[in-house]
């Protein structure tokens, strides 16, 4: 998890309380190792939690209006990853002002359990 800055998301619309607010980013890579397509959706799966309790869920960056941000890098265009393919997504996060994340969670769509790993901030 990498912390941003505020000035990162100048060309989004955003409301004037996420406008102030601290984006954190996450990375994720992962390869299909099936037969058939597989569908880029793991993104929307990325949870943030915070330190306050919050579970906060994070927008890809390539959703974000298509604006390219240097600290969240992303690749393909979003189609289909093809067996043996790689993706690497990542998520914009913004927790509330002086709540900080300490951990990062991948959501089991299935089954609406969180597996979590501890969160190093850099």
């Amino acid at each position: 998890m990498r912390r941003g800055s505020p000035a990162d998301l100048a060309g989004l619309e955003l409301d004037d309380d996420q406008r102030h607010r601290t984006p954190y980013y996450v990375t994720i890579s992962y390869r299909n190792p099936g037969k058939t397509d597989l569908y880029p959706g793991q993104a929307s799966s990325v949870r943030v939690l915070t330190e306050g309790g919050q579970q906060i869920g994070g927008a890809p960056a390539l959703v974000l209006d298509g604006l390219e941000i240097a600290g969240c890098p992303s690749d393909g265009s979003g189609g289909m990853v093809p067996p043996g393919g790689k993706v690497t997504q990542c998520t914009v996060h913004l927790p509330a002002d002086g709540d900080e994340p300490v951990a990062v969670g991948f959501e089991d769509a299935d089954e609406g359990d969180l597996s979590v790993w501890r969160a190093h901030v850099s």
